[in-house]
């Protein structure tokens, strides 16, 4: 069972795609340092941050997790700007501002259980990666440690998301529940699976940019990180979705509309 976007929903979202439009209309360079570069490539998270505020942060239901990856979007607009001004020496803080992201997100999606199984090949990868750019950028000492911090943060966000999807998977499989349980159970898997294509997508965006910036240059870089970028952040905001709007609401809704149909 899939699930889908409310109207409501869907709603939300247009700001992103409106600030998405704009984005790749306008296309400016990325150590172009102006005001106008800096609101067009933060502006798409921003609208996600609103959307995840409407339709999570405020919702009782929804407000924890919710609370996180809203937390996660503002860090990321933050790192956005920095990288946008990196011509001026805020790469660096653009990498804390998106590793404090990726720690917001690792605090969505849980700590327990740990899966090993699951979190080890995955650092493992990461780091092998980290070793293959460390002769790139070994002079500066600083942004080494830095890097490797980085990379341990992105991947652990990574691990977290499938972890959570696949302890959700295995307690669902356990459970003697009826038919309408086991639709709201495939809803809330589905939209743990777009958080886990989120986490990978936002893997291979970052991939593609260190080997862009450490390795060689890439054709239509700006397509490839970018647009991976934001798919990433899209779908780790869809997540949210995967709580249901709650049984207060539901009978607050009832309520107001028996109410409403009562006075007509």
């Amino acid at each position: 069972m899939t699930g889908k976007l409310s109207s409501e929903d869907l709603r939300w979202t247009l700001p992103f795609c409106f600030a998405t439009f704009l984005y790749t209309t306008f296309q400016h360079p990325h150590d172009e340092v102006t005001f106008k570069a800096c609101l067009t490539k933060a502006a798409p998270i921003v609208a996600l941050a609103i959307f995840v505020l409407q339709r999570g942060v405020c919702i009782p239901s929804r407000s924890r997790q919710s609370l996180c990856i809203l937390i996660g979007l503002l860090f990321s607009a933050a790192g956005d700007v920095f990288l946008q001004l990196s011509s001026l020496g805020y790469f660096l803080p653009g990498m804390l501002a998106f590793g404090a992201g990726h720690v917001s997100y690792i605090l969505a999606s849980g700590t327990r259980p740990a899966e090993w199984t699951i979190g080890f090949p995955i650092l493992l990868a990461g780091f092998s990666y980290y070793l293959f750019l460390l002769p790139k950028v070994f002079d500066d000492k600083i942004f080494t440690v830095a890097l490797l911090v980085y990379q341990l943060l992105i991947c652990s966000m990574l691990w977290r998301t499938i972890v959570r999807y696949r302890v959700e998977k295995v307690t669902s499989a356990k459970k003697n529940e009826s038919k309408s349980q086991k639709v709201e159970r495939g809803k809330k898997l589905f939209w743990l699976m777009i958080a886990v294509c989120g986490a990978v997508s936002f893997v291979i965006s970052d991939s593609c940019l260190a080997w862009h910036m450490f390795v060689e240059g890439l054709e239509h870089e700006k397509l490839i990180v970018m647009g991976t970028y934001y798919s990433a952040q899209l779908l780790i905001s869809l997540s949210i979705l995967h709580e249901p709007v709650g049984k207060k609401a539901n009978s607050a809704d009832k309520k107001s509309s028996a109410q409403k149909t009562a006075i007509k």
